[in-house]
């Protein structure tokens, strides 16, 4: 798909248990030489520990589109996932006040354990887009829950021992 002619917008909503939920658009970054567009990936609203990357590819008479999340920070893992793909913003799950609700968005992962994780969509099928040039927006609505893992040292009366504890971000 031309960058130049598909507009994508992505929405990363990474949120600290005790942070309000507040839909903050971040318009990717694109590279038109491999088609793909970039967005970090925050953990409580500050925490760069990653990436949201996307891109589409034509297969078998049909334009996919990859939505990968990819964690750089090796204290983080992915526990959830959670993303919605429209044409219009009044199509991305969200309350009456506008914050969205990710718990609503139609591709999900749950109970993971990963550093990375990738979701493809067939745009053919979704929104019948049968051409890489089609001058379409696409508004993409990416949330992940992840948990920071930090290894603590316990002491025993004979040993030290090596223990692991986590803190799980919405």
């Amino acid at each position: 798909m031309n960058i130049k002619t598909v507009s994508i917008v992505i929405a990363t909503i990474m949120l600290a248990s005790l942070t309000l939920l507040l839909l903050t658009p971040m318009i990717a970054t694109g590279n038109t030489s491999n088609n793909t567009y970039t967005t970090p990936l925050l953990a409580g609203q500050y925490y760069e520990i990653g990436y949201v990357e996307t891109w589409t590819e034509s297969s078998d008479n049909s334009l996919i589109l990859h939505v990968k999340y990819k964690i750089t920070d090796l204290e983080w893992y992915l526990t959830e996932v959670h993303l919605a793909v429209a044409t219009s913003l009044d199509n991305i799950p969200k309350t009456k006040t506008g914050n969205p609700i990710p718990g609503l968005f139609p591709y999900k992962a749950e109970e993971l354990w990963t550093q990375s994780y990738e979701i493809t969509i067939n745009l053919t099928e979704m929104f019948e887009l049968t051409c890489p040039t089609d001058d379409t927006t696409l508004y993409i609505a990416a949330h992940a829950v992840v948990a920071k893992v930090r290894r603590v040292r316990k002491h025993s009366a004979d040993r030290d021992c090596l223990g692991t504890r986590y803190k799980v971000y919405k």
